[in-house]
């Protein structure tokens, strides 16, 4: 997965982040809503095609996408911003 996102996400600029066991978070400052999509349907496909699972298991890949203007604010804490993202994105999965 590095790999694959060395190659896709700018230098410098994109964010992608380990969040938990299961969850990875790639941040795309500026980037519209259809690239997004488009690098999320990649990411999965590629994990798709990389990971083999033993006979008896499968696996499942799910990807979300949010947007963000600076001025879509509440006021919370950016802390707060980022999770109600992320919640939004999690609303929005699309499994594979």
């Amino acid at each position: 997965m590095v790999d694959y996102l060395k190659t896709e996400i700018r230098e410098g600029v994109d964010i992608a982040a380990r969040m938990n066991q299961q969850a990875i978070l790639i941040a795309l400052p500026g980037a519209t809503l259809t690239r997004a999509e488009t690098i999320a349907a990649q990411f999965k496909d590629y994990i798709g095609s990389q990971i083999k699972a033993p006979r008896d298991l499968t696996i499942d890949v799910a990807v979300g996408v949010a947007t963000y203007a600076g001025d879509d604010s509440a006021g919370l804490p950016i802390a707060q911003e980022v999770d109600a993202l992320i919640d939004k994105a999690c609303g929005q999965v699309h499994p594979a």
